[in-house]
């Protein structure tokens, strides 16, 4: 697992980047979200396989989950991309 912090002064936020990391999610987040909501980037057959248990970890701790997939491998984005997903404040 690698966590890469990306520096926005009073916005940073850390990137988890990983495999096998859904078991240690919940103490990751604890320490990780204190906006109450998460942004998460997936593979849609990947999420396929675990949105619920993902769900469920955030929904314990009373977070928010707000997501978007990736296009399938050599697949073009759509207009509207990643963007569509982003929220900003």
């Amino acid at each position: 697992m690698t966590v890469i912090k990306v520096h926005l002064d009073k916005r940073s936020y850390p990137v988890v980047i990983g495999t096998n990391t859904l078991h240690r999610l919940g103490r990751l987040a604890k320490k990780q979200i204190s906006q109450g909501r998460v942004f998460i980037i997936y593979d849609a057959q990947v999420f396929a396989l675990y949105s619920e248990s993902l769900k469920a970890v955030f929904d314990e701790l009373g977070v928010d989950v707000i997501e978007t997939n990736l296009p399938p491998r050599g697949k073009e984005p759509s207009p509207t991309g990643l963007s569509g997903g982003c929220m900003t404040s």
